[in-house]
């Protein structure tokens, strides 16, 4: 009875040995898997932080030449608002000379207006004065062929009520 005691004693050593060297093999087989799934997941963790690099450095690079470009349009409005300032500017100066110049022009017509007034007097009082003579040598009283209509009264006289004239 011993020795059947004893075998079935190693038999359950034997199938507990078998059993446990199972156990270790799957146990070698998992950390082995486990290791590779350790590996695989490094591996994809680089991969991960190397695209996240990428990612952020072309975020950088991206924002930098957004800003870059608002940098560039914020420029070019305010050159143009300085071009259109200066623009309204010259524009004001222009109409600035424009408005002196129909000054000095509505003071000159004015000038002109009186030195006529004063010609036609003077162009009177010399033909009031003129003494004509016959061809006696005696003298005739001057008189004029159309009545006494002339056409430099007609000058003097649109230019003395033009409009240009009257405004100042």
């Amino acid at each position: 009875d011993s020795k059947e005691a004893a075998a079935r004693s190693a038999a359950k050593v034997v199938a507990k040995s078998d059993e446990l060297k199972e156990q270790k093999a799957k146990l070698e087989r998992a950390s082995s898997d486990l290791e590779a799934l350790k590996k695989d997941d490094e591996s994809a963790l680089v991969a991960l932080s190397n695209e996240l690099d990428e990612v952020k450095e072309y975020a950088t690079k991206f924002e930098a030449a957004t800003q870059a470009e608002r940098d560039r349009l914020e420029l070019l409005r305010n050159e143009r608002t300085e071009a259109r300032i200066a623009h309204l500017e010259k524009r004001k100066s222009d109409l600035g000379a424009i408005e002196d110049a129909r000054r000095g022009d509505v003071d000159n017509l004015r000038e002109l207006r009186a030195y006529l007034g004063e010609m036609r007097e003077k162009r009177v009082a010399i033909e009031e004065a003129e003494i004509i003579l016959d061809e006696n040598g005696d003298e005739v009283e001057a008189k004029s062929d159309d009545g006494g209509y002339d056409d430099r009264d007609d000058m003097v006289n649109e230019a003395a009520g033009s409009p240009a004239v009257q405004r100042g």
